[in-house]
C-alpha cells in the first residue's frame, strides 16, 4: 500500500484490482492507515474499474483478525456510501468455512493447494458477478457453488433470483 506501489499499480491498464494485502499489512493500525488512501489513489486514474478488497483469509477466530476484518469492510462500505457501485467485498474468513477449514494451510496462516482453490473459487464467483454487470446481464446469475453469502452481498438487484437459487443450492452442501 505504499504511494509508489499503488502509483504503478493505477498506471497500469487492468480490468479489476484484487485488493487483499491484509494479511501482509504488518499492524491492524498500518492497513487502517493505507487502506482506504490506497482505494482513493486507485480511483483517480481508474473511475470505473472494479475493485474486489479481500479481507485475510483466516478461520481462526482472533480480536485482531476482526478489527483487520472491519477495516477492509469499513473502505468497502464508505466507498459504497458515497456512490461507487464497482467496489466488491469478499470476508477472507468465508474462504475456509465449512468440512476442511482447518485443512486449508501448511501453519495456519500460509494457504496449501487446498486453501488457494477455495480462495480462487471464492473470488471467481465475484468476479463472474463482476462480469454479469458489466455486460448487462442482470437477470442471470452464474454459481459455482461455496461461497454464497458473499455472492448475494454483491448482487443484491439479483437478490430474488438470487436467493431462491442459494436455497435451492443449500441442500447439496
Amino acid at each position: 500500500a505504499e504511494d509508489s506501489m499503488v502509483e504503478y499499480l493505477a498506471s497500469l491498464p487492468m480490468m479489476a484490482l484484487v485488493c487483499d494485502y491484509d494479511h501482509n499489512a504488518p499492524t491492524p493500525e498500518y492497513l487502517e492507515a493505507t487502506h482506504e488512501p490506497l482505494y482513493r489513489m486507485f480511483r483517480k486514474t481508474h473511475p470505473t474499474t472494479p475493485i474486489v478488497f479481500i479481507s485475510k483469509p483466516d478461520h481462526c477466530k482472533d480480536p485482531i483478525n476482526d478489527a483487520r476484518r472491519a477495516i477492509v469492510a469499513a473502505t468497502y462500505e464508505k466507498a459504497k456510501a458515497e456512490g461507487d457501485e464497482n467496489v466488491y467485498y469478499i470476508d477472507g474468513e468465508s474462504f475456509f468455512m465449512g468440512k476442511y477449514e482447518y485443512e486449508c494451510t501448511l501453519d495456519a496462516v500460509h494457504p496449501n493447494d487446498l486453501g488457494f482453490i477455495l480462495m480462487a473459487d471464492g473470488i471467481e464467483e465475484v468476479y463472474r458477478c463482476i462480469q454479469m454487470f458489466e455486460s448487462g446481464n442482470k437477470t442471470k446469475v452464474v454459481i459455482l457453488g461455496g461461497y454464497l453469502e458473499s455472492v448475494k452481498r454483491q448482487c443484491r438487484k439479483t437478490s430474488v433470483r438470487l436467493r431462491s437459487y442459494v436455497q435451492k443450492q443449500v441442500g447439496a452442501f
